[in-house]
């Protein structure tokens, strides 16, 4: 191979130069070439030669694009942790070998110079099968490790930055432009108090010419399981930077220990998908400053990663295990065979059949999903966490600003809340998706998105949020969870008026079952503060909301210790038997827990708002069509929300209006035209309609009908125990030992530690395949079918939405120049031009009819049409191929569309390519 060429194998990536890089993924027909970052290409690399692979090997690329590669000379690896033993760690060692590198001595030569420094490398031929994403409960177990950077210039460079970057902006002593001093001003409440400032780079007290002390870190993969991607769930590489959202340049070790804390968040993939983090970060030790006395320790961060929002089990998982490994002597596994049990022996619980309960460290940690008619994820969720932080009032607000599509951002000092009250916002919103831009935990480096033209959902921690300040909008709503204040900006557009008397019955909804939520959390009742209100001592009621805020912070303080005893292991579950047991009558168990009414509460009101709403949908459905010809020239596929606003009372007119322009309201009645047979969550609504409309007509007398009963569907699951860690194969320990001892968590996990995986229990692999059976009936049935889970999994993303809403517009007008021909020569007969269903001879007009001249202009006139209708269906292919090198998901309308509209125009080159498109993405040429 000449030296021109790339490297040929997936082991030789990290040998190949950047522009090598590009040249082979621009042969591979992947857009990911125009990423910048070395780690984002290496990785963009190895995943499409992974695909290609198994596109070759099912014939669906040529045979050069799909050519394994030849195996090349295995690269070093990093090498292999030791069997932990009795009060030592396989790493402890490595990683004060490392921080003596960094701080000029000398590395023992038993150890390679720069192995665990190194990113993980998985190998290239360990390809993971894809299977159904549905039942994998974990994607990924993570490692994110703090590494000493080698490079002594990178060093010296990053010390200035590093020490200006850790300084917040202060309006009172840095120099500022008056435009931010206002945006500072409007959002001043939500700064760190005096004394509660951001813990900055050097506040530790660590000394300043201290080499280990003064040494750089940078957050890496050091490793992962599985060791290779699956191929529907590729590993994201900016995890490093979710997991050090303070920014990863300020990473240094630190002579204060600081206790484990967790925090969560959220990454959306170019089709929609979530994938859920829950991080557990520890301070380990790092190594022994020039004196010898003084103890350094750097972070490292624990990562799983799930499509599923079970956000409070896996930080329980994540506690426990890291408890169970290093302060216990009873695990009697390595921590390798429970990382391997979580990602690939535990499955996801099908929704409504199975509860999975596994256990660890004597507690039980359940996973359970809400019937397949309920596809709401609030079930999952710690809902009370929102209800303590605002008000009823200020979740209502926060609530319709989403609701119509507004700029917000949440701001805490615990990073944990933030995912947290995002996801149940989200929740709240049912029926309609949140669909623009979505950052849970947004870190520093990216708060210039925080002015972006377009509505976002963000959450930023108080540490960073003055760093954020000049770049927030003016239109930004800004939450502050701690402090029960929203502030608006200066530009913030005015919202439409709730209708009052859905308004009311809300409100009252919310009360009634968690008006008493935010007082308690303040050891307070509504009660005592509406008492001491009206006895009219202003004194004692300062003196009251002073002693509940003090209670307040001390208690939001700790939220997120990863052993707060607010989280212990069965708390969620607690939780939700006290919800679900409350209030019983003569010993039957109630249908509704306190969070299904609230959730309920939400859903009646966009069930009274929608109720007419499949009146004005269009009368065929966009599949039965085989021509763009509607009313008045015009296609009749779309959804007539002008009508629908008008025939609403004139009470619910403003908010329909408002909601009637927003994304996520397009992506629901997008959904509802072409996708009515198999979307769980537009079914239910549907039906939530229907009852409260049959309810309306057939009782004289109101009688309330609930639409959510987890409570009582979860005490109809079936629950099955998980698989503990295997033992098997398991080499004996050292000195006759009967537990594994970790002193830190590794660096590196043990390969030779991991076993053969088996497989998940019968009666849910049973379950899985009856479901996966049902889709593809369906699917073959009414071609389109929307395979989206209703908690995890990959929704139909709002790209996919807009780029289907643009080939069903655009498609109707291709061909309509050259019917208006037609129409203008009176349908005058015209050789080699065929129209398809546009086709169509008049009978009283004759050739004798028209002159010379006449047709000398039909000719003109032709070859202009023709030429329009070229070009639109070039544009329309080349945008087709833009969708399909951006990854995105193919859908069988589109290309039905594309094929008809060539037919209309008799542009067969486009189409036979089109068709060869079709086949080679495994979609039915009859879709």
């Amino acid at each position: 191979m000449s030296g021109e060429e790339p490297p040929s194998s997936p082991a030789a990536v990290t040998t190949m130069t950047i522009q090598q890089i590009r040249s082979e993924l621009i042969e591979l027909n992947d857009s990911s070439f125009v990423f910048t970052r070395r780690d984002e290409l290496e990785s963009a690399l190895s995943s499409a030669r992974r695909t290609n692979s198994v596109k070759g090997r099912a014939g669906l690329v040529t045979p050069r694009a799909a050519e394994t590669p030849a195996p090349a000379e295995e690269e070093p690896r990093p090498p292999k942790a030791e069997s932990p033993s009795v009060g030592t760690s396989a790493t402890a060692a490595s990683t004060a070998d490392a921080a003596a590198t960094a701080a000029g001595g000398d590395r023992p030569a038993s150890r390679p110079p720069a192995a665990e420094a190194a990113p993980f490398v998985p190998p290239a031929d360990d390809l993971v099968p894809s299977g159904d994403a549905s039942r994998r409960l974990v994607e990924y177990f993570v490692m994110v490790s703090s590494v000493p950077v080698e490079d002594r210039a990178a060093q010296r460079a990053a010390a200035s930055s590093r020490r200006m970057k850790a300084r917040a902006p202060d309006p009172s002593r840095d120099k500022m432009n008056s435009r931010t001093k206002g945006r500072f001003d409007v959002r001043r409440v939500h700064l760190a108090r005096t004394g509660h400032g951001a813990d900055g780079a050097d506040g530790d007290g660590a000394p300043q010419d201290d080499a280990v002390g003064n040494t750089l870190l940078e957050p890496r993969i050091t490793a992962r399981y599985p060791a290779a991607d699956h191929e529907d769930q590729p590993l994201n590489v900016r995890i490093p930077q979710f997991c050090h959202p303070e920014g990863t340049d300020l990473i240094r070790p630190t002579t204060a220990y600081r206790m484990p804390r967790v925090h969560h968040f959220v990454l959306t993939d170019s089709m929609g998908g979530k994938q859920f983090g829950t991080c557990l970060t520890v301070y380990e030790e790092f190594g022994r400053g020039d004196d010898g006395k003084t103890t350094y320790y750097a972070p490292r961060v624990l990562v799983l990663l799930s499509t599923w929002p079970y956000l409070t089990a896996f930080r329980t998982y994540l506690t426990q295990l890291y408890r169970l490994a290093t302060t216990t002597d009873c695990m009697t596994v390595p921590i390798e065979r429970y990382v391997q049990n979580i990602c690939l022996e535990v499955p996801a619980p099908p929704p409504g059949a199975f509860e999975v309960q596994l256990s660890i460290l004597s507690q039980d940690i359940k996973f359970w999903a809400p019937p397949a008619d309920q596809p709401i994820p609030y079930v999952s969720l710690p809902n009370n966490v929102l209800f303590e932080c605002l008000d009823i009032g200020n979740i209502l607000f926060a609530w319709y600003t989403l609701a119509c599509e507004r700029k917000v951002l949440l701001v805490s000092g615990q990073l944990s809340l933030l995912t947290v009250c995002s996801e149940i916002l989200c929740a709240l919103l049912f029926p309609m998706k949140w669909s623009h831009l979505y950052i849970p935990v947004l870190p520093r480096s990216l708060s210039p998105m925080l002015d972006a033209p377009m509505p976002y959902l963000c959450g930023i921690s108080r540490d960073n949020f003055p760093f954020a300040v000049e770049d927030i909008s003016d239109e930004t709503v800004v939450v502050d969870l701690d402090r029960n204040v929203i502030t608006l900006g200066p530009g913030t557009p005015d919202l439409p008026p709730l209708p009052h008397n859905r308004r009311k019955k809300l409100e009252a909804a919310l009360k009634a079952n968690a008006g008493d939520v935010f007082w308690e959390a303040r050891n307070l009742t509504k009660a005592d503060v509406l008492r001491v209100r009206a006895s009219g001592d202003e004194s004692a009621l300062g003196a009251m909301l002073d002693k509940a805020g003090s209670v307040w912070e001390e208690r939001i303080n700790t939220r997120d210790d990863a052993f707060n005893l607010a989280h212990a292991p069965d708390s969620a579950n607690m939780e939700f038997n006290e919800d679900a047991n409350a209030g019983l009558d003569g010993g039957e168990l109630p249908k509704q827990s306190r969070w299904d009414a609230v959730q309920e509460a939400f859903l009646r009101f966009y069930v009274s708002l929608l109720q007419d709403y499949r009146k004005f949908l269009p009368a065929e459905s966009l599949q039965s069509r085989s021509t763009w010809r509607g009313k008045e020239g015009m296609s009749d596929l779309r959804y007539k929300k002008d009508e629908f606003v008008a025939a609403a009372p004139s009470e619910f007119q403003p908010f329909l209006e408002e909601l009637a322009q927003t994304q996520q309201f397009d992506d629901f009645v997008t959904r509802r035209m072409h996708n009515a047979v198999d979307a769980p969550d537009i079914k239910f609504f549907d039906q939530s309609i229907d009852a409260k409309s049959n309810r309306s007509k057939l009782k004289l007398k109101k009688k309330e009908t609930t639409f959510l009963h987890s409570a009582s569907a979860r005490r109809d699951l079936k629950t099955v125990e998980a698989v503990e860690p295997s033992s098997e194969g398991l080499p004996p320990l050292p000195g006759g030992e009967r537990a594994y001892l970790y002193k830190d968590w590794p660096l590196n996990f043990d390969e030779s530690l991991f076993c053969k995986p088996r497989a998940i229990p019968g009666s849910i692999s049973a379950e899985f395949d009856r479901r996966t059976a049902l889709r593809s009936a369906l699917r073959s049935q009414y071609g389109i079918v929307d395979d989206a889970r209703g908690l995890g999994g990959r929704n139909r993303s709002p790209e996919v939405t807009a780029f289907m809403l643009f080939f069903a517009t655009f498609t109707s007008v291709i061909g309509k120049e050259l019917y208006n021909v037609e129409e203008k020569h009176g349908n005058a007969p015209v050789a080699g031009v065929g129209l398809g269903p546009l086709d169509s001879w008049s009978e009283g007009v004759t050739s004798g009819t028209m002159n010379k001249q006449s047709l000398t202009n039909l000719d003109d006139d032709i070859a202009v049409a023709r030429t329009i209708a070229r070009a639109q269906i070039d544009l329309a292919f080349n945008t087709l191929s833009l969708m399909r090198a951006r990854r995105l998901p193919p859908e069988p309308a589109i290309y039905k569309l594309l094929i008809q509209a060539c037919g209309r125009t008799r542009v067969t080159h486009r189409a036979s390519q089109i068709m060869e498109m079709l086949a080679r993405d495994g979609l039915a040429t009859n879709s």
